[in-house]
């Protein structure tokens, strides 16, 4: 066991002197009370809880989640910057994003609402260096949902194809904002049909996490 502290009590008394009837003369309202003092060893301070020092700032996951003004009702907005990862491919040889099937890729997300209606702007980092930017609308019949088409570079093998492509984004565990639902991770769908592969459309599975959560 840590000795917390020393503690040492020191009575101070008065030498007796004099006559006896000085030393009965004396009442013991005239003494000084004993004083005690407390020394604490350097290194052993008490400990504290480490929630004695901490201020509540609210819950970290929603106390910066706001929404574009005339977000409606059933809309989950995604803005931020966030670490993405492919998941699943289909077929296992092909990838429809253009992008490496290893590490995370950064993406920045940005929804906006003008007029009644919105629109999530996608800009993703190739592993070229450069950006592609896509612009998504809601999905009428899937609330909450991003739906958007391009035309884009797909690897078949090793063999890169521009060909037109889709991608739906579907936000995870929407939390309530100020102004509307947030979600702060998302599952992305890429799609595209490549003759290489008979015709077939192949998809892309990716998750993607705000970068400050994954951080």
């Amino acid at each position: 066991m840590r000795a917390l502290g020393i503690v040492a009590v020191a009575v101070l008394a008065l030498a007796g002197c004099g006559s006896d009837d000085e030393t009965q003369a004396e009442t013991s309202a005239e003494r000084p009370p004993p004083r005690t003092v407390t020394v604490t060893v350097p290194g052993d301070a008490p400990e504290t809880s480490p929630d004695d020092d901490e201020e509540e700032d609210g819950d970290p996951e929603t106390a910066d989640l706001r929404a574009p003004a005339g977000l409606p009702e059933d809309g989950v907005a995604l803005t931020g910057d966030f670490a993405v990862r492919i998941v699943d491919r289909t077929p296992a040889a092909g990838n429809a994003s253009g992008e490496s099937p290893r590490g995370t890729h950064d993406w920045r997300l940005t929804t906006s609402c003008s007029g009644g209606a919105c629109r999530l702007e996608v800009r993703r980092r190739l592993d070229s260096g450069g950006f592609k930017d896509v612009t998504l609308r809601p999905i009428a019949d899937r609330p909450g949902q991003w739906y958007g088409e391009f035309r884009g570079t797909a690897l078949c093998g090793r063999n890169g194809r521009a060909v037109d492509q889709s991608l739906t984004i579907r936000p995870l565990n929407p939390q309530d904002g100020e102004g509307g639902q947030v979600a702060t991770r998302f599952e992305a769908y890429f799609r595209a049909d490549l003759a290489c592969f008979r015709g077939s459309t192949m998809t892309n599975k990716h998750l993607g996490v705000l970068a400050s959560e994954s951080g």
